[in-house]
């Protein structure tokens, strides 16, 4: 479905299969025009601005853009951070829950879990590694907090899905949409290799690993062969213009990768070819 040749299907693409089957399956059935997890009911508490409250709370686990909360460079402000960490964390799991059908959610849970599981680095005292981690938390925090605000990547990330969203090729739409989400990591890596207040390569290192901690593992899981390890978005045909259907518009109320990612698969199965 997504890769090329006759390699055999691993476990993780063939879970990605599963889940892309599900989707699309449940939206052929199911053409709403609102955002992803947003109720046009007016009595339903699935309303826009509990999304925006939500996206909110993404944007800053995210930590980096305009949105984004500054890293910690003491204990004290590392207990505020792992406190609002879990309680955003909550939060957000209680409105996927509440809000996302069944599909959708899915994918929101393996983003809450990976965050969770990565958050607990910094934030667990049971962890061993734990005081390592944060020696070289506060080593680097202060860098990226001069800069951390001017953070791009999203921005790109967003009109790239903006565009690819309006494509009537679900398997192609599922592809450029992994493949921007590599554009993204080397956004990021730019972006850190770019700080002269990290001088070393250890620290550039966990600075890097720091930020993809923040967005969860759902691209593993989604994307197969199409990541950022492999080279097969180097090998993508030419979208065909015809296949567009600019009727398809993202909410431009909610800002968060969460939310743009989300949009993107609830678009899928409404418009095929």
């Amino acid at each position: 479905m997504f890769g090329y040749g006759s390699n055999p299907m691993n476990t993780k693409f063939l879970h990605h299969m599963i889940i892309v089957f599900m989707i699309i399956s449940f939206n052929s059935s199911n053409h709403q025009t609102q955002a992803a997890c947003i109720s046009n009911e007016t009595k339903s508490k699935c309303s826009m601005k509990y999304a925006q409250q939500i996206d909110l709370y993404a944007s800053r686990l995210a930590n980096v853009g305009k949105r984004g909360r500054f890293l910690p460079t003491n204990n004290a402000e590392l207990e505020q951070f792992c406190n609002e960490t879990k309680n955003m964390t909550i939060s957000m799991e209680n409105f996927m829950k509440q809000c996302c059908e069944r599909e959708l959610g899915h994918v929101a849970k393996i983003y809450l879990y990976s965050l969770r599981k990565n958050s607990k680095l910094l934030c667990s005292k049971r962890n061993n590694k734990r005081l390592t981690m944060i020696t070289k938390l506060f080593a680097t925090a202060p860098c990226i907090n001069r800069r951390i605000r001017d953070f791009q990547c999203l921005a790109i990330f967003k009109n790239q899905t903006k565009h690819i969203m309006q494509y009537r090729d679900d398997k192609e739409k599922i592809r450029r949409g992994c493949c921007h989400y590599g554009d993204w990591i080397e956004c990021e890596e730019k972006f850190i290799n770019d700080l002269p207040c990290i001088n070393n390569d250890q620290q550039r290192e966990f600075a890097v690993d720091l930020l993809r901690s923040s967005r969860g593992d759902t691209q593993r899981f989604l994307c197969g062969d199409f990541d950022d390890t492999s080279d097969q978005c180097n090998h993508l045909k030419k979208l065909d213009p015809l296949l567009f259907d600019t009727k398809m518009r993202m909410d431009s109320r909610l800002q968060s990768l969460v939310f743009i990612g989300l949009h993107l698969l609830e678009t899928i199965g409404k418009n095929t070819k």
